[in-house]
């Protein structure tokens, strides 16, 4: 009884030599705040992504509608062209229809067929016929394809040729098979219809006529061209690089901190107060941009905070 007395005397005379030290010494002191000044940097916004823009058709380059470093919208003209594929077009139409209409003013071959193999040659004459309309047509329908393709002609008027290309085909298959046959009441069936390629090759020299000489290239997207490729008077082919344009989604600031070290945070970017995410690698700071209006090629003032 007497020992554990004398253990709790002494552990109540260390609690409270503790208290008196305690006392005595005072609180712990806050560890040393470390100094820390204010530098202001200046940042350049920086695309992510860079695109090409390229020729959708052939063409003559007349006249260059941006430079490099011009900052552009969607839509913005780029470059001009001379439409050689439009005249080359044009040109072929005009000799195609001088050709049949020459064609038309002569006199049938089976007009001076005998009349004792009427019924047969009738029907391999319009077999004959039949298969030239088709050949030339096919080569038309791949014509107006290209335009359709390259935005000359509209979807409704080349799927109307697309039809008609699909019927005279079909007219073909019956020309085959009554040239086939022996019957000879088949010959008046046989008759080839009114030849379409004048009426065909009409309607397109008159749509084509209306078209513009030129075509513009446009900018796809808003950004800042990087790089033109081509120069006044080239021929571009369909497929040629045009133009890189820097694409202004998604902008990046970037500020060289040389000689700035220490950053422990930004608390401001283009007048937009932090503090805002960053990195740092090879003595570059970059970060975010705050301000989705932001364009590659801008400037703007960052707030940082540094240790000294």
């Amino acid at each position: 009884m007497t020992a554990r007395v004398a253990v709790a005397v002494f552990a109540g005379a260390c609690a409270g030599l503790a208290l008196w030290l305690r006392a005595l010494v005072g609180p712990p002191l806050p560890p040393p705040a470390v100094p820390l000044r204010q530098a202001t940097i200046s940042a350049e916004a920086v695309a992510t992504v860079v695109g090409e823009v390229r020729s959708r058709r052939p063409g003559k380059v007349s006249a260059l509608r941006a430079a490099p470093g011009v900052a552009v919208s969607l839509e913005d003209p780029l470059l001009e062209f001379e439409d050689t594929a439009l005249m080359e077009s044009r040109a072929h139409l005009r000799g195609e229809i001088a050709g049949l209409r020459a064609s038309a003013a002569r006199p049938p071959a089976d007009r001076r067929i005998g009349a004792a193999d009427a019924g047969r040659n009738l029907r391999l004459a319009a077999l004959r016929q039949v298969e030239e309309s088709y050949d030339l047509a096919r080569k038309d329908f791949e014509r107006w394809r290209e335009l359709h393709e390259g935005g000359l002609v509209a979807r409704v008027d080349f799927e109307r040729e697309e039809r008609e290309f699909a019927a005279l085909g079909r007219r073909l298959q019956e020309a085959r098979a009554s040239a086939s046959e022996n019957v000879s009441g088949a010959a008046a069936s046989a008759a080839p219809k009114a030849d379409p390629r004048l009426r065909r090759a009409e309607r397109l020299s008159e749509r084509l006529a209306r078209l513009p000489n030129t075509f513009v290239v446009s900018s796809p997207w808003d950004g800042t061209v990087r790089e033109i490729h081509v120069r006044a008077g080239d021929q571009a082919a369909r497929g040629t690089l045009l133009a890189t344009i820097s694409r202004a989604a998604k902008p990046l600031l970037r500020a060289a901190v040389e000689g700035l070290h220490g950053i422990v945070s930004v608390r401001s970017a283009c007048g937009v107060p932090g503090p805002l995410l960053f990195e740092i690698s090879d003595e570059t700071l970059v970060l975010a941009s705050p301000l989705a209006s932001t364009r590659p090629g801008d400037r703007c003032r960052v707030d940082v905070l540094m240790r000294e």
